[in-house]
């Protein structure tokens, strides 16, 4: 049976007038109405707003360690980013320095002549194994000096009736420690 708008349901069997009715449908709500107007300790409405206080309670230090979990996640992440890019950077660096130790070894003209045994006829003479290897080293340079001098002169020859003239291309200077001279 429904009331018209404005009335207050009779209750019948009480002999009393309800509450009236809640201008909200949210708990708290009605509980606030209630306990402005019973402020008994024992009153339902009172209990109900003191859980619903220690609910939100609750909730906000969740809520903190939660947002505090995140931050340590994200430094995680971050830091393990770092990690991974100076992992690369270092990988790369390394294989630049072998390829360039790879590139410099074939461009290398060096010749290294080690000590070696020698008879023991030469040793008795003062010739030891590094001496020979030294004079090997020294041999080895004034060919190489040598021969490209004759290649120099003999890279251009003399224009008919004018003096030799002098090579407009500069060639390095032999270097001795090509051969790895001692």
């Amino acid at each position: 049976m429904a009331c018209p708008e404005g009335e207050v349901p009779q209750d019948r069997s009480a002999g009393r007038t309800p509450d009236p009715l809640p201008a909200s449908a949210d708990p708290t709500d009605i509980a606030m109405s209630r306990l402005s107007r019973d402020d008994r300790l024992d009153n339902p409405a009172r209990r109900l707003l003191t859980q619903q206080a220690a609910l939100v309670s609750g909730q906000r230090k969740l809520i903190g360690t939660e947002f505090r979990q995140r931050r340590l996640q994200l430094v995680a992440a971050r830091i393990g980013i770092a990690f991974k890019v100076t992992l690369v950077a270092a990988f790369l660096l390394f294989v630049m320095l072998l390829a360039l130790m790879i590139v410099a070894a074939m461009r290398s003209e060096r010749l290294m002549i080690e000590a070696f045994k020698v008879p023991e006829a030469l040793v008795e003479r003062g010739a030891t194994g590094e001496v020979v290897a030294n004079g090997i080293v020294d041999e080895l340079t004034r060919l190489t000096a040598a021969t490209r001098t004759d290649s120099r002169s003999a890279a251009r020859p003399a224009a008919p009736g004018r003096a030799a003239s002098r090579s407009i291309f500069r060639r390095p200077a032999p270097r001795s420690a090509r051969f790895g001279g001692c």
